[in-house]
């Protein structure tokens, strides 16, 4: 009998071959919707052939006793690479629904991978209530964003486990671990730490207030200027900085109680922001609430209209305060550009009008972009404007405009 992936590849040979010379036409004089066809016609191709290469893998699996080194040769990567394509691989295999999705290019190998990681923390019988609803996943995956999947996998996640999660929690901090090696190709010290969710939040926390304290109005000259490579160096060196005994805070948490009258949370309390996404049992929550400075920001249409601190400094400040972070962070889990997924504790507070052009330091003029995005709006002519209940329209040089609704930070 066929694996039903390999059945549907056979029935798709035909579309492959369109898609095929849909991504491979000449683009050099096309226009915008061309390309994006041809993108899309690319990445539909990819996910069959994923899941064409998932079948090999599990069928050298039954002829190697080291499939994954075979694996890794073969196809020039390395060995842990090729151990998560084969985990990809049985997972496909597994969840019938998201090996079909695959083989047709209605989702990617990206779901899989975030659904294997998802079911890696539950118990046997707690995947089983997780696989019954992998044909809503599939259909989300395939009609939705990729932040929308993982959004609606971990509210699943959530609903298949036992208890509030309490003995994953154990787990997790039964597989705590850092380890050190140096490279050998460079020489560079290296480190790799695991931590439960609890200890991640203590250390995140400490590295944003040290990258606060060093990095808001200087970076050290050596500093690299890629947004990614930028925000690795910054971290370290704040790593260094906590090291060296100049820690600013305790490394607890900061709690924002965020009340939005429209959509209260499920159990009619105020929603928790730790600004990290991390998935703790609410006993701990509670425990954790108890002993952290908690702040209470009251959410109205999209707007601000009660918080802790002063929301409105005009030109008194051409810096952001506390109190006007809390209230973004309260707004905006990432980036305010749409698509753009760098979490809100990696941005920068952006002048929608800009200072030089006599800005006021006001929440309704703050936005937070990351550092890529921040070079487009001041170096690539990207112009922004924003409506009272923050929706945001940008403008390209090109002429063309990109509108975004109200940010659903606080419904999240």
């Amino acid at each position: 009998m066929q694996h039903p992936i390999c059945m549907v590849s056979c029935m798709e040979m035909a579309a492959a071959i369109e898609l095929f010379k849909v991504v491979f036409q000449d683009v050099s004089n096309s226009d915008a919707p061309t390309v994006t066809a041809a993108l899309r016609a690319s990445r539909r191709l990819r996910s069959a052939l994923e899941a064409r290469e998932g079948e090999l893998h599990l069928r050298l699996e039954s002829l190697s006793s080291y499939p994954e080194k075979l694996i890794a040769d073969t196809t020039k990567t390395s060995v842990r690479n090729a151990e998560r394509k084969m985990k990809r691989a049985t997972t496909a295999a597994q969840i019938p629904v998201l090996g079909t999705a695959l083989a047709l290019g209605k989702i990617t190998g990206e779901h899989v991978d975030a659904y294997a990681r998802a079911a890696n923390e539950l118990s046997m019988s707690e995947r089983a209530v997780l696989a019954l609803q992998s044909p809503r996943l599939a259909l989300v995956g395939e009609h939705g964003s990729f932040e929308e999947f993982t959004h609606e996998l971990k509210k699943a996640a959530v609903t298949a486990r036992e208890d509030d999660g309490t003995e994953r929690l154990k787990r997790q901090r039964r597989s705590t671990k850092l380890t050190t090696w140096t490279d050998r190709n460079d020489g560079m010290f290296c480190m790799h730490g695991r931590f439960d969710p609890v200890t991640g939040l203590r250390i995140a926390q400490q590295l944003a207030d040290a990258l606060e304290a060093q990095f808001t109005q200087n970076v050290p000259a050596d500093c690299p200027t890629e947004p990614g490579a930028k925000q690795d160096f910054l971290r370290a060196h704040a790593l260094l900085h906590l090291l060296d005994g100049h820690g600013t805070r305790a490394g607890r948490p900061e709690f924002i109680a965020v009340i939005d009258e429209r959509t209260p949370g499920p159990d009619g309390e105020p929603i928790v922001d730790f600004g990290y996404p991390v998935d703790v049992p609410r006993s701990v929550v509670d425990e954790m609430r108890a002993r952290a400075q908690n702040y209470r920001i009251v959410v109205r249409d999209n707007t601000v209209v009660s918080a802790d601190g002063v929301l409105n400094l005009g030109r008194t400040s051409r810096l952001a305060n506390r109190a006007q972070r809390r209230a973004l962070r309260a707004l905006y889990s990432t980036c305010a550009i749409p698509g753009c997924g760098v979490r809100y504790d990696f941005t920068k507070i952006h002048h929608i009008i800009w200072w030089e052009h006599h800005g006021l330091t006001d929440l309704n003029n703050l936005l937070p972009v990351c550092e890529r995005h921040h070079h487009k709006i001041h170096d690539a002519g990207w112009q922004l404007s924003m409506r009272g209940n923050r929706q945001l329209t940008v403008r390209f040089p090109d002429g063309t405009t990109m509108h975004t609704g109200p940010p659903l930070r606080h419904a999240a």
